[in-house]
């Protein structure tokens, strides 16, 4: 199991993603956690699965308004 948990900003090969998904929920298997790196396609968010271990913390972001 990972600490990561939904809403985490996370970044994977160079990309910043949003985690959606921890294992456990639906669609996500064991050891994974679910991506969200913006990407829409037919009106559906495109959501990636990957190992747990793959992904690290970001950095906090810089909020702007």
């Amino acid at each position: 199991m990972t600490n990561l948990k939904r809403g985490d900003l996370v970044e994977l090969n160079g990309q910043f993603a949003a985690v959606v998904g921890i294992e456990g929920d639906a669609g996500v298997p064991e050891g994974h956690v679910a991506l969200f790196y913006g990407a829409v396609s037919e009106g559906k968010a495109d959501v990636w699965t990957v190992p747990a271990e793959y992904p690290t913390l970001a950095h906090m972001p810089t909020f702007r308004h």
